[in-house]
């Protein structure tokens, strides 16, 4: 395992059972937008992360789709 591989495994998001998190459309979650974008440099794929603010953002390229919830509204 290469360190850009240790470094994205220790970056995944988890869910409640401590298990590696996958959005809604399965795209791999990380803790940070840095993490999230290597990863979808190295696997040529889509990847995203939550955000601070408690959002989630999807990277489907160089395009992010940022979603949050309104229910406290």
């Amino acid at each position: 395992m290469t360190e850009i591989e240790k470094y994205l495994e220790s970056q995944r998001a988890l869910d409640e059972k401590g298990k590696p998190d996958t959005s809604l459309f399965g795209v791999k979650m990380y803790k940070s937008l840095k993490a999230a974008k290597i990863s979808g440099k190295l696997y040529s794929g889509f990847s995203g992360y939550y955000r601070a603010d408690g959002g989630t953002s999807i990277l489907f390229g160089d395009t992010i789709l940022y979603f949050r919830s309104t229910e406290d509204e």
